[in-house]
């Protein structure tokens, strides 16, 4: 297989690249999640999957 002048082969640093970018946006997404989600509960609001705090309801 050829190498470019770093020693790599050709494709590899993009794939790189690629999967770093996806890494690093990812890691955002989940840190802006996570302080949407805590800003909101500061408000007041409730976590419709937590059944702790969801308001009971009959049927």
């Amino acid at each position: 297989m050829a190498t470019d002048s770093r020693g790599t082969a050709p494709g590899t640093t993009l794939q790189t690249d690629i999967l770093i970018g996806h890494l690093i946006s990812v890691r955002v997404m989940t840190l802006w999640s996570s302080e949407a989600h805590r800003r909101y509960q500061s408000i007041g609001g409730s976590n419709p999957s937590d059944p702790i705090s969801s308001p009971r309801t009959t049927s």
